[in-house]
């Protein structure tokens, strides 16, 4: 396929808007039908984050974050936009604000953000600190699977 049978991407209130052309999609009768895709990550915290990560049975990937954090801020869009292309996988992905979350922080030694845990079946596999780009996350969720 061609790069324009893709169409076009465009961020709107947080949801990644994809205009798909009618070559691409049989169901198109006007070239530019919109389709929205969810992108929102999970929101884990104190009382869900049992029940969402650790008695999951597949692969998590869980961010670390704070509002005032300025990587975080950076990171955030990158875990949406992995949240988004993720969907349909046997994956989660999600965030814990350690502000409103700080149990959950502390269990998993959260020292530094942001930090991004990679959970295998409820099991910690992997964390990694600092800002992540999306094609390395991407990368180590699909051989969690």
């Amino acid at each position: 396929m061609s790069g324009s049978e893709f169409g076009l991407w465009k961020l709107e209130n947080r949801q990644i808007i994809l205009f798909l052309t009618s070559s691409f999609h049989p169901l198109s009768r006007h070239p530019h039908t919109t389709h929205k895709l969810p992108t929102n990550p999970m929101e884990f915290n104190d009382q869900n984050f049992e029940a969402e990560v650790l008695n999951f049975q597949g692969a998590a990937l869980v961010d670390f974050f704070a509002t005032w954090c300025g990587p975080c801020q950076v990171q955030g869009p990158i875990i949406e936009g992995l949240a988004a292309e993720m969907a349909g996988q046997p994956v989660k992905v999600g965030k814990v604000n350690v502000d409103q979350a700080p149990n959950t922080a502390q269990k998993y030694d959260v020292m530094s953000i942001p930090t991004l845990v990679f959970f295998k079946n409820g099991q910690v596999v992997e964390t990694l600190t600092g800002l992540q780009s999306k094609d390395a996350l991407r990368d180590k969720l699909v051989k969690l699977i």
